[in-house]
């Protein structure tokens, strides 16, 4: 059943992921704060990677000079966003510059010079990320005595979740229950008869999505989490949309029994400061059982070599940046985010007669617009009055998919069985666009018809 707005928070004892943006969150005082941040994770990538230094400082310089020249609220955002790109574009070219001599299946002297800094590896596909692994182990909140957790890493959060049905598969399918909305699960489920099938009940794994959201948004709550596992072996939460403070050690609380628990998620979107370094996708695996976690994270590892769906040498590089799997400013980032999207969702929703409520979960990294009454051709009009209205309004708002960046994005959702929606990323970047946005889709949503 959707939630409503009011009702959706996913733990009852979450609410502080969705906190308030941070101070001066008005013009320049927003752009100054995000000047002190990108400066400070330009520090720290200079610690780790002296060679970036002098590009480092040049950056720096303009950083500065972004705020204390630049008047105009519009081309101060946009030279923060030019800045930040340029931070994304220098720590990838000193890793590219690091990964480039090495072959993908190294020579003995080769592997051994690797070794002296990173997790080595004799063919690329066997690489073992144990640095970054053990980073995950302090990243996400301790599981409660008597659980025992470990992480692995792969590709994609989709290569994680088909490597985790790959090891739990037994001799027969796996009967397969999915309470979300994500389309690619969905999919992976109907097209791989021979590994799973979906049921409604009585299922050998249970795949929960926390918050789904498929042109609107569910909420599967604890309990009910924990009720669909009766008689399951396993438990895969998809915390995807939930950033680090997910909640999964308060579910692990209450379960009364022994079973694997598995956190799959795709850690490109909230956990690399919207800089999109590298795809990764992080399985954690829980159990009260020493000897079968290790044996679940062994065949994990062991799937992933077998189907190559690891971690490249240069995106394990990339993913050494230091604000990677730090969990302060993880969770400073996407708490911005949760709270900026349900800015948007309260403001729109005030005066709104023209889209479906709710228009964003507790926490959410986006909201949904669900015309009330509309064709395809009417989300395209709408699609046409935003574009049109953030050029009048002089606003940093592009057309665009995915969530979890520095500025904000739109676009117009076309699933293959279920109608069109708008859904609208909001970003971590406050200030002059952000307040734009709110004013604008407040004033779209009072409109009787688009």
């Amino acid at each position: 059943m959707m939630a409503r707005s009011s009702d959706c928070a996913v733990f009852p004892d979450t609410a502080a992921a969705s906190a308030e943006p941070p101070d001066g969150d008005d013009g320049p005082g927003a752009a100054s704060e995000e000047q002190d941040e990108l400066l400070h994770m330009l520090d720290r990538m200079v610690d780790h990677r002296p060679a970036l230094r002098v590009g480092g400082s040049a950056l720096a310089e303009d950083l500065r000079r972004s705020v204390r020249d630049i008047r105009d609220p519009l081309a101060r955002e946009f030279e923060l966003e030019r800045c930040a790109r340029e931070i994304r574009a220098l720590w990838l070219r000193g890793v590219a510059a690091e990964t480039s001599r090495v072959l993908r299946s190294p020579t003995e002297r080769e592997a051994s010079r690797i070794a002296v800094r990173h997790d080595t590896f004799g063919y690329e596909r066997d690489l073992q990320p144990e640095e970054l692994e053990a980073r995950c182990d302090r990243f996400f909140p301790p599981p409660p005595a008597p659980w025992q957790s470990q992480h692995v890493l792969f590709s994609s959060g989709q290569a994680a979740l088909l490597g985790v049905l790959l090891a739990l598969r037994p001799s027969q399918p796996l009967r397969v229950r999915h309470l979300g909305g994500y389309f690619e699960t969905r999919r992976l489920i109907e097209t791989c008869p021979a590994l799973c099938a979906s049921v409604d009940a009585a299922a050998d794994v249970v795949i929960a999505e926390p918050v789904a959201s498929d042109g609107g948004f569910d909420v599967h709550r604890r309990d009910e989490i924990i009720r669909a596992t009766v008689g399951a072996r396993a438990l895969v939460v998809d915390t995807t949309l939930l950033g680090r403070d997910d909640g999964l050690d308060r579910l692990l609380a209450g379960l009364e029994r022994d079973m694997l628990v598995l956190r799959c998620a795709s850690g490109l979107k909230l956990l690399q400061a919207g800089l999109e370094l590298a795809s990764v996708g992080i399985v954690g695996v829980h159990s009260r059982s020493g000897r079968t976690l290790s044996n679940f994270a062994g065949a994990l590892r062991e799937m992933r070599t077998l189907c190559g769906t690891g971690l490249r040498f240069v995106d394990a590089l990339a993913l050494e940046a230091p604000f990677v799997f730090d969990p302060t400013y993880a969770d400073r980032y996407a708490g911005a985010i949760f709270a900026h999207n349900a800015a948007l969702a309260e403001a729109a929703a005030s005066g709104n007669r023209l889209f479906v409520l709710p228009f964003a979960a507790s926490p959410s990294p986006y909201c949904v617009f669900s015309l009330r009454e509309g064709d395809d051709q009417a989300y395209e009009r709408l699609a046409d009055l935003i574009a049109a209205e953030a050029t009048a309004r002089k606003l940093a708002f592009e057309r665009g998919g995915s969530f979890g960046f520095r500025g904000h994005r739109y676009e117009i959702v076309r699933p293959e069985d279920k109608p069109p929606f708008l859904r609208i990323a909001m970003g971590r970047r406050g200030g002059w666009t952000f307040e734009g946005v709110k004013t604008l889709m407040a004033d779209i949503a009072a409109r009787p018809a688009i």
